[in-house]
Protein backbone atom coordinates (compact mmCIF):
# COMPACT_ATOMS: atom_id res chain seq x y z
CA UNK A 1 0.00 0.00 0.00
CA UNK A 2 1.34 3.41 -1.00
CA UNK A 3 0.37 6.26 1.33
CA UNK A 4 0.78 10.01 1.09
CA UNK A 5 1.24 11.55 4.52
CA UNK A 6 0.80 15.29 5.04
CA UNK A 7 2.83 16.14 8.14
CA UNK A 8 4.73 19.39 8.71
CA UNK A 9 6.79 18.12 11.66
CA UNK A 10 9.76 16.12 10.26
CA UNK A 11 10.22 13.95 13.37
CA UNK A 12 6.55 12.96 13.48
CA UNK A 13 6.58 12.27 9.74
CA UNK A 14 9.66 10.04 10.06
CA UNK A 15 8.11 8.16 12.99
CA UNK A 16 4.89 7.55 11.06
CA UNK A 17 6.80 6.40 7.96
CA UNK A 18 8.71 3.94 10.14
CA UNK A 19 5.52 2.70 11.81
CA UNK A 20 3.71 2.26 8.50
CA UNK A 21 6.76 0.44 7.12
CA UNK A 22 6.43 -2.16 9.89
CA UNK A 23 2.99 -2.90 8.45
CA UNK A 24 4.41 -3.29 4.92
CA UNK A 25 3.16 0.10 3.81
CA UNK A 26 5.22 2.66 1.97
CA UNK A 27 4.69 6.30 2.83
CA UNK A 28 5.82 9.52 1.26
CA UNK A 29 5.75 12.64 3.42
CA UNK A 30 4.59 16.00 2.12
CA UNK A 31 5.25 18.82 4.60
CA UNK A 32 2.51 21.06 3.22
CA UNK A 33 -0.53 21.08 0.98
CA UNK A 34 1.29 22.44 -2.07
CA UNK A 35 3.76 19.55 -2.04
CA UNK A 36 0.93 17.10 -1.32
CA UNK A 37 -1.03 18.40 -4.31
CA UNK A 38 2.05 17.95 -6.52
CA UNK A 39 2.67 14.42 -5.20
CA UNK A 40 -0.97 13.41 -5.76
CA UNK A 41 -0.73 14.52 -9.38
CA UNK A 42 2.61 12.78 -10.00
CA UNK A 43 2.06 9.36 -8.39
CA UNK A 44 -0.68 6.92 -7.49
CA UNK A 45 -1.54 6.60 -3.82
CA UNK A 46 -3.81 4.12 -2.07
CA UNK A 47 -4.54 6.43 0.87
CA UNK A 48 -4.01 9.96 2.13
CA UNK A 49 -3.30 10.59 5.80
CA UNK A 50 -3.50 14.29 6.60
CA UNK A 51 -2.44 16.03 9.77
CA UNK A 52 -5.42 18.28 9.96
CA UNK A 53 -5.15 21.46 11.94
CA UNK A 54 -8.76 22.48 11.35
CA UNK A 55 -7.90 26.16 11.66
CA UNK A 56 -5.60 25.77 8.65
CA UNK A 57 -8.07 25.85 5.80
CA UNK A 58 -5.47 24.78 3.22
CA UNK A 59 -5.71 21.16 4.32
CA UNK A 60 -9.51 21.20 4.35
CA UNK A 61 -9.44 22.85 0.92
CA UNK A 62 -7.12 20.12 -0.41
CA UNK A 63 -9.53 17.45 0.83
CA UNK A 64 -12.48 19.23 -0.81
CA UNK A 65 -10.57 19.60 -4.07
CA UNK A 66 -9.75 15.90 -3.97
CA UNK A 67 -13.38 14.96 -3.52
CA UNK A 68 -14.32 17.08 -6.54
CA UNK A 69 -11.60 15.62 -8.80
CA UNK A 70 -12.64 12.42 -10.54
CA UNK A 71 -9.33 10.61 -9.94
CA UNK A 72 -9.45 11.22 -6.16
CA UNK A 73 -13.16 10.77 -5.39
CA UNK A 74 -12.64 7.29 -3.98
CA UNK A 75 -9.21 7.86 -2.39
CA UNK A 76 -9.48 6.97 1.31
CA UNK A 77 -8.58 9.99 3.44
CA UNK A 78 -7.83 9.77 7.14
CA UNK A 79 -7.52 12.95 9.18
CA UNK A 80 -5.17 13.02 12.15
CA UNK A 81 -5.46 15.88 14.61
CA UNK A 82 -4.41 16.87 18.08
CA UNK A 83 -7.70 18.72 18.35
CA UNK A 84 -10.62 16.33 18.44
CA UNK A 85 -13.61 18.38 19.48
CA UNK A 86 -16.98 17.42 18.05
CA UNK A 87 -16.99 20.42 15.68
CA UNK A 88 -13.50 19.52 14.39
CA UNK A 89 -14.57 15.97 13.57
CA UNK A 90 -17.73 17.28 11.92
CA UNK A 91 -15.76 19.80 9.82
CA UNK A 92 -13.38 17.05 8.66
CA UNK A 93 -16.30 14.78 7.82
CA UNK A 94 -18.08 17.51 5.87
CA UNK A 95 -14.89 18.14 3.90
CA UNK A 96 -14.83 14.50 2.82
CA UNK A 97 -12.52 12.55 5.11
CA UNK A 98 -13.33 8.89 5.67
CA UNK A 99 -11.87 8.56 9.14
CA UNK A 100 -10.54 10.65 12.01
CA UNK A 101 -7.78 9.76 14.48
CA UNK A 102 -7.06 11.90 17.51
CA UNK A 103 -3.48 12.47 18.62
CA UNK A 104 -1.79 11.15 20.56
CA UNK A 105 -2.43 7.63 19.37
Amino acid sequence: MNILLIEKEPKIGAALVKLLGKWSMEAQVAPDCDQARTALNEAAFDMLIADLPISESATIQLVREGREAEQFKTLPIVAVSGKAEREDILAASQAGVNGFLAKPF
